[in-house]
């Protein structure tokens, strides 16, 4: 759960600073998306060390521990990795 929290907080406040054109916004974007591929790991390491394969679960894990890296690709390589805001 603190997990889960300050992965939303950190997430927002990036959104939030990102409309504001404030360019720390790209520093807590990081933070937020390795703190959710944290969590996915955290989460597939936990069913595999009990040993449950449940296909729902493991395709949301899966989720939380592959769209982090996709979006950093963009956040340091697409538009948004310009020195402006």
């Amino acid at each position: 759960f603190p997990l889960d929290i300050l992965i939303s907080i950190t997430g927002l406040t990036s959104l939030y600073l990102y409309r504001r054109k404030i360019a720390a916004w790209r520093q807590l974007a990081l933070i937020s998306l390795v703190l959710t591929f944290c969590s996915g790991l955290q989460a597939l390491a936990f069913w595999i060390f009990i040993k449950d394969f449940d296909l729902i679960w493991w395709g949301f894990n899966l989720y939380l521990l592959i769209y982090p890296l996709c979006v950093m690709k963009v956040l340091f390589t697409g538009k948004y990795a310009e020195k402006q805001c």
